[in-house]
């Protein structure tokens, strides 16, 4: 194959990998300033008549559908498609860059950081992908490329293609078996049955999350033997935030997943969103102050009432300094330095109002106290002393009670 001329245009000059379903190549565009391009080619299991016809309309629907995709930044985009010797070829952007592969070797463990990075950047194209309702079907390092140009994931080799190599078709009689895509250890259950799901792609970015996280693949990782659960947490150092996260995106039942992607990508952005925080604290003390406001108003209300009640039962110099206090107090409650200031600023203006009330409400009630003990309580109790007799004459209370005479 190298050096042939592919559609008269497409001249092949390095192999990039083989597969059952086909074989990928890098090829020169002759026709467009010799600009580099990734041709695949798609050749069916068998060459029979009725495995064409349906292989084809396979090829142009799922080349409808990339062409579709690929107006996405971080998807390739289609250049071109067309059948040539009974085989089938798609011709896409070339990525320059690494997979995934290269950087998720064994045993090295990646910071948490770079993991939730990691998942942001997959799961930012698959979002797209899962809301034109397709699913890529074969997630996993080697078909995610970190962009050199920007050190973006660029999400490529989308398993439904793959279908087209087989002639499979879900319409077709029961002669044609259902094809399974997909990669053992990065494939969910329901979809190694045969019916993946929007889920099944989040089974496989979390098992490459996780990757990342231990430095093991998925078939190194242990199972729970009653629940099939992944049991991986153990092995790093990992906070229970993005834990729990990962949890539920490698769950065994599918519907205990995130859904889709744009569901998991909105759990793994509150991990990777630290500027969320200010909002959140100035929410906070917004109610926080609202509490206070709340609690604030009804004890001065109180405060000035009980002032005013006993305000009249001073000495006349204390009630001259408590108007002169209140005069010296309530301009602070009316001064505002700008109208847009907000309100939460006069909240320590309001507090030491409200202390300095207090304690002289406090001082208060001690001066009436005294003042009554001094004048008030010695008639009170001059008035309630028992009545004294001269000495000559006798009780009523001591007198000798008459003896009734027979």
């Amino acid at each position: 194959m190298l050096g042939e001329l592919l559609g008269r245009r497409y001249k092949i000059i390095e192999s990039l990998g083989v597969s059952k379903f086909g074989q990928t190549y890098v090829a020169i565009d002759v026709k467009l300033f010799n600009t580099k391009c990734v041709v695949k080619q798609l050749k069916p299991l068998t060459t029979d008549s009725e495995t064409l016809k349906v292989a084809n309309r396979l090829f142009y629907s799922e080349a409808q559908l990339l062409h579709r995709l690929g107006i996405h930044d971080q998807i390739p985009h289609l250049l071109a498609h067309f059948q040539e010797k009974r085989k089938f070829y798609l011709v896409q952007q070339l990525i320059e860059g690494n997979s995934l592969s290269d950087e998720l070797i064994p045993q090295k463990l990646w910071s948490e950081e770079y993991v939730i990075n990691l998942l942001q950047g997959i799961l930012e194209p698959l979002t797209f992908v899962h809301q034109n309702n397709v699913i890529h079907r074969d997630i996993k390092p080697s078909n995610l490329i970190r962009r050199k140009s920007d050190g973006k994931i660029v999400l490529i080799d989308f398993g439904a293609i793959k279908q087209i190599g087989t002639g499979v078709d879900n319409t077709q009689s029961q002669a044609y078996m259902t094809v399974i895509v997909g990669t053992p250890g990065y494939m969910p259950s329901e979809q190694a049955s045969g019916y993946p799901r929007l889920s099944s792609d989040i089974y496989a970015v979390g098992m490459v999350g996780i990757q990342a996280l231990t430095g093991l693949k998925p078939d190194e990782l242990q199972k729970d033997e009653h629940t099939a659960e992944i049991i991986w947490d153990h092995l790093v150092h990992v906070s229970p935030r993005l834990a729990g996260v990962l949890d539920k995106m490698i769950r065994y039942d599918f519907r205990q997943r995130y859904h889709s992607a744009s569901e998991a990508l909105q759990a793994i952005q509150r991990l990777a969103s630290p500027a969320q925080m200010p909002a959140m604290i100035a929410e906070y003390v917004t109610q926080q102050s609202t509490m206070r406001q709340k609690l604030v108003v009804p004890i001065r209300q109180t405060q000035k009432a009980l002032g005013n009640s006993l305000l009249p039962l001073l000495p006349a110099n204390i009630q001259r300094k408590f108007i002169e206090s209140q005069l010296q107090v309530q301009p602070q409650q009316l001064v505002v330095k700008d109208q847009s200031t907000d309100t939460r600023s006069l909240l320590p203006q309001k507090n030491s109002v409200l202390l300095s009330g207090i304690s002289f409400g406090t001082i208060t009630s001690l001066g009436v106290a005294v003042l009554f003990y001094i004048f008030i309580y010695p008639k009170i109790s001059v008035r309630l002393q028992p009545t004294q007799f001269p000495s000559h004459i006798s009780s009523p209370l001591n007198a000798p009670t008459p003896i009734s005479e027979p």
